[in-house]
Formats: structure tokens, sequence, C-alpha cells
């Protein structure tokens, strides 16, 4: 696939189904994402799968948060310079 072809199909997904993900899919994701580059090849990230009752936990966790701030938390730096029109 061309670099241009992947930027045109790509989507940005804000809603999600219950139907949980199979194991052999997230597997394989996990597999092709820890070949991506990064700067000086350090892989600087972690990652946490949940599935069953610490998901529930997690997912009650966010909600009751979204009861109390709707608009997320505050970043912690300007994403966008402050005076951009």
């Amino acid at each position: 696939m061309k670099v241009s072809e992947a930027v045109k199909s790509r989507i940005s997904c804000r809603s999600f189904l219950e139907k949980p993900v199979p194991e052999t899919h997230l597997r394989k994701i996990i597999e092709i994402a820890s070949l991506s580059p990064s700067g000086g090849n350090l892989q600087p990230w972690n990652l946490y799968v949940l599935t069953g009752k610490p998901l529930d936990d997690l997912k009650k966790k966010v909600k009751n948060r979204l009861l109390i701030q709707p608009k997320g938390l505050e970043p912690q730096y300007n994403i966008y310079p402050p005076n951009l029109k």
C-alpha cells in the first residue's frame, strides 16, 4: 500500500460495539505494532489489556469521572498555539 492510499483510507472511530475483540486479533495487532519505528528505537510504550471484571471496573470509573468532568481533564500543555485563528 502506498502512503497516499493509507492516508485516504484512514478512519477516525468515535463509537464502539459491545462485541469483544477476539484475542487472536489483539495478538496480531500487538505483534505488528511492536515493529513500528520510534525515536531512537526506544519503543517507549506500555500496553494494558483488560477483560472481564477489571474492564467493567474501569468503564465504571470512566463513566463516573465523566459525570464530574464532562469535558475530560485539562490538557497539560497547549496542543495548538494560543493565538491560532
